[in-house]
């Protein structure tokens, strides 16, 4: 108790955080990519817009886990641009925060979307991420609804370098770098071939 208190604990471990963090967008990206060429599901969920539509989308939990998408509202719609309010913070207290921030999201920015983006309405709540170069512009994201997982490891050593088990661990706390259970494949090729080979 005294060495660990006093003296400090060293932990070590292999995990690069730079390659970590390039992992975690190859899935993120990969799966979303894989994911919109199968088109786009629909909300979330819907919400009464006509007070403060605040509390209301405050209420819905976004994922933790994936800081680059926020929760956002539709509260007009016009065909080409959405009017769209985005979920509000708590302070340091939990309180709501009274002022609410909107932004737009356009048809030409999520064209993954197609003909379905014509049918959000208002009070439809959607993942939302902002478009890079254009303030206040947003384009529709969605949880993929397939996982997968990477690991990445020096083959020379065996040291995991990176490993990401799934899209969210907020959505899904199963690994499926370490935890699901896969077919050999044609890994297992070597073990027949040379059991043959010996016969």
């Amino acid at each position: 108790e005294d060495q660990l208190y006093g003296g400090g604990l060293s932990v070590r471990t292999t995990l690069e955080p730079k390659m970590q963090e390039y992992a975690r967008k190859a899935l993120m990206d990969g799966l979303t990519a894989y994911d919109r060429g199968h088109g786009f599901r629909g909300p979330v969920a819907s919400v009464d817009i006509s007070g403060d539509w605040g509390p209301a989308v405050a209420a819905i939990k976004p994922l933790s886990d994936v800081p680059e998408w926020e929760l956002a509202v539709v509260l007009s719609t016009d065909g080409n641009s959405d009017a769209i309010g985005l979920r509000p913070d708590n302070d340091v207290e939990g309180k709501l925060l009274a002022d609410r921030k909107t932004g737009t999201l356009a048809a030409a920015d999520s064209k993954w979307v197609g003909k379905k983006f014509g049918t959000l309405k208002a009070g439809d709540v959607v993942y939302v991420a902002p478009v890079s170069g254009k303030d206040g512009s947003y384009q529709v994201e969605q949880v993929p609804e397939i996982e997968g997982s990477l690991v990445a490891m020096d083959p020379r050593t065996g040291r995991v370098l990176a490993m990401v088990g799934g899209f969210s661990e907020a959505e899904s706390e199963f690994n499926r770098a370490t935890q699901a259970l896969r077919q050999p494949g044609s890994a297992f090729k070597p073990i027949v071939y040379s059991a043959a080979l010996d016969n």
